[in-house]
């Protein structure tokens, strides 16, 4: 509410903030976590971020100066113990520890749920999103109760909320995204216009709420689709260079749009130069 930018730095155990006005940073230091990842400020100026390996949700009370951690369901014992023991696994491999030989990787993703998204509904009610486990969940701030809900799609990325406090997520590997009504429960399925059978990778999107439009990260396509909610009508935007990865959008007040060319290494891209694009609708 203040202006200020808050920033995670993945490979550490803290949130960053920082003043535009005075250009200071402070480091809010975190006593548990691993890898925090997504941010959202919800209306009481409390800052919620998903933390990704470690499977839990974090909220930074301004107020305070004080996190607190909301543990995640995990799948099983295999599960809890890996994510309980993630920061032994990190300790040991910083010491050379050939520990990925140790701990395969199965089809579900097993020890990785990922919680990844995560959007504040006008109700104050924060919802996240959880990649490897093809879910969604929420938390009532008020009570601190945590519901999963199972999607019917796979790969739950990124999700954001639109001006009637309905959910729109993306589904990563299923070249759609789909509305999620938290007040029904139903989830509705829209297919991207360009290879609807699995030929694209919608990283994420975010909602225009003012003027009602949803706007998706094309990642196999070299493109930006947009989405009208009121006609549920697509419109595709090309990018200006080829191999583009883009993920993720902001507006400003007018509408225009913003995204980033975002590879890392740069040079994957076309002239290797990653790049900010805006985009202004006619």
């Amino acid at each position: 509410m203040d202006g200020h930018i808050f920033i995670t730095p993945s490979a550490q155990r803290r949130l960053v903030e920082f003043d535009p006005a005075s250009k200071a940073f402070t480091l809010h230091e975190m006593d548990e976590g691993f890898y925090p990842h997504t941010i959202r400020v919800d209306q009481k100026d409390r800052v919620w971020f998903t933390v990704a390996l470690s499977n839990q949700v974090a909220m930074f009370d301004r107020t305070t100066k004080r996190f607190t951690m909301y543990d995640l369901p995990t799948r099983g014992l295999r599960e809890w113990l890996n994510v309980r023991l993630i920061g032994v696994v990190f300790k040991l491999m910083s010491w050379g520890v050939p520990l990925a030989n140790w701990l395969p990787v199965d089809r579900q993703a097993t020890g990785t749920p990922l919680p990844y998204g995560i959007d504040i509904t006008p109700d104050g009610k924060v919802w996240f999103a959880r990649l490897h486990t093809d879910e969604i969940g929420s938390i009532d701030p008020d009570s601190g109760k945590i519901t999963m809900i199972a999607t019917p799609f796979k790969g739950p990325r990124r999700l954001r909320t639109d001006a009637a406090g309905k959910l729109w997520i993306t589904a990563f590997p299923e070249s759609a995204i789909v509305r999620f009504d938290p007040t029904t429960k139903q989830f509705t399925r829209f297919d991207l216009p360009l290879n609807p059978k699995g030929g694209d990778t919608p990283y994420a999107l975010n909602v225009d709420r003012p003027r009602g439009i949803v706007w998706v990260n094309g990642n196999q396509s070299d493109s930006l689709y947009t989405f009208d909610i009121t006609s549920e009508t697509w419109a595709n935007i090309p990018m200006p260079r080829r191999v583009t990865f883009t993920r993720d959008v902001e507006f400003e007040p007018d509408g225009t749009a913003y995204t980033a060319i975002a590879h890392f290494p740069g040079w994957h891209v076309e002239d290797g130069q990653s790049t900010l694009i805006r985009v202004q609708r006619q």
